[in-house]
């Protein structure tokens, strides 16, 4: 799972710099670069802010960090005849 991309691309999508990101959820931002970079993992209380700054589910971070290491091997046939579609469509709805 990639949260920290995920973070990151939500981010410039929204045309936020880190710094203000970072207020909206109550972090610093080298935090929130910490974050970004998979090298600390956020709060649940910081990946509920992120959420409403993002206007997304919190399901809907997952489903767009999840990677084919995230699947069970015995699922991932499936998973990558899927997924590649319904990340692109979840992409199409939170790019201005």
């Amino acid at each position: 799972m990639n949260l920290g991309k995920t973070i990151k691309y939500l981010r410039i999508q929204k045309e936020y710099n880190q710094e203000d990101l970072a207020s909206k959820c109550g972090i610093t931002q080298a935090t929130l670069s910490l974050i970004e970079n998979n090298k600390k993992r956020p709060s649940k209380s910081t990946i509920d802010k992120l959420c409403k700054t993002f206007e997304i589910s919190e399901i809907a971070l997952y489903v767009l960090a999840a990677e084919k290491e995230d699947v069970p091997e015995d699922k991932r046939e499936a998973f990558e005849a899927i997924f590649p579609q319904l990340k692109e469509l979840m992409k199409k709805v939170f790019t201005k």
